[in-house]
This record gives structure tokens, sequence and C-alpha cells, in this order.
């Protein structure tokens, strides 16, 4: 059964999205952009700050030269990477659930995400 009222305007235009277009026309983003905020938040966590002395190697390119060498495992980078995130200042005002929780989705995503599991495979080819 179809209604004799009309939406004002007519029916919405369909949405299209291509990998390169995105939706309805936006440009994707970029990949590249988004791994170096990646790194760039995980680099102004209190660990990256405290990294002093000519040659020191932020607390990122440690761990991805720390993968590349085979100095420590997948699971220990993920390790590193969530204890990073939770040491941010933001995440002391989360309660103690809302923390467990956190760092339960950050650990699925860093282990499952494509876009973030990627992210990981840069850091272990950084070195």
């Amino acid at each position: 059964m179809t209604s004799p009222i009309k939406p004002p305007g007519g029916p919405p235009p369909p949405i299209t999205a291509t990998p390169e277009t995105g939706v309805e026309g936006l440009k994707a983003p970029d990949v590249g952009q988004a791994r170096e905020a990646f790194r760039q938040a995980l680099d102004e966590t209190p660990e990256a700050q405290a990294v002093e002395g000519p040659g020191a190697l932020a607390p990122t390119e440690q761990l991805g030269a720390d993968l590349a060498a085979g100095r420590v495992d997948r699971a220990t980078a993920i390790d590193t990477l969530v204890a990073q995130s939770l040491a941010k200042p933001e995440v002391a005002l989360l309660s103690p659930a809302g923390r467990v929780e956190l760092e339960t989705h950050l650990r699925e995503a860093l282990a499952n995400d494509p876009g973030l599991s990627g992210l990981l495979d840069d850091l272990e080819r950084s070195a």
C-alpha cells in the first residue's frame, strides 16, 4: 500500500560510496594521516614526555624498533600501546568500570580492527 502523502522536496537522493570518494562524494580519510595522528597521540603520553637525550627514540618509534628486531612480540606491543593510552590524564576521569571498558575496547580494537592492525604492521616494519 502506498500513501498519497509525499515528503517535502521529494525523496532523498541515493547515497553512493566508493573507496576513492567515500560517502556522497566526500574524500575518504587519508590512511597516512591517520597513522601519523595515532603515533602523535601515543607520543604525547606521559611516558613519551619523559624521553630525553640526543638520539632518543619516541616511545612509538622505540616500540616499532623493538617489534622489528624481535625484542617484543605483537601481544607485548598491544600491552604497551594500551598502557600508554590508559596513562592519559583524561582516562583518570573515568570510573573504574569505565576504565576497564576502555581497556577492553582498546585491546579488542588493536587485535581485531583491520585498520589498527595495519598500524601495528607498520610499527613492525618501521625500524
